[in-house]
């Protein structure tokens, strides 16, 4: 599976460049993360949904996969909006967590 496509997509499909209006819901996501060289500049963010903003990070930890995407993938657990991790991504979450040695058992 291209993640790195399909990442674009959810950014370029979903990612808001503005902040809403009506904010409750929408969380402020770094395209290119910080720890990556990303910056707070209003080219590399946008207004994610709590679900995609999750899903944004998952892709980002598939496409990287390294310690650094699966702990912010892990810390989405404790997500700001307040939606419900269903049961397969709550487990992706610890997965990545222990792929990368940052968790174990």
């Amino acid at each position: 599976m291209n993640y790195k496509l399909h990442y674009q997509a959810l950014i370029a499909k979903h990612g808001l460049q503005y902040r809403p209006k009506n904010a409750d819901g929408y969380e402020r996501h770094h395209i290119l993360p910080k720890s990556l060289g990303g910056d707070n500049s209003t080219d590399n963010l946008r207004y994610l949904t709590g679900r995609q903003h999750l899903l944004a990070h998952w892709l980002l930890y598939k496409i990287h996969n390294n310690s650094e995407m699966a702990m912010a993938f892990f810390m989405m657990r404790a997500n700001k909006s307040n939606y419900l991790l269903n049961s397969v991504e709550e487990k992706s979450a610890i997965n990545a967590m222990y792929k990368t040695g940052l968790m174990t058992k």
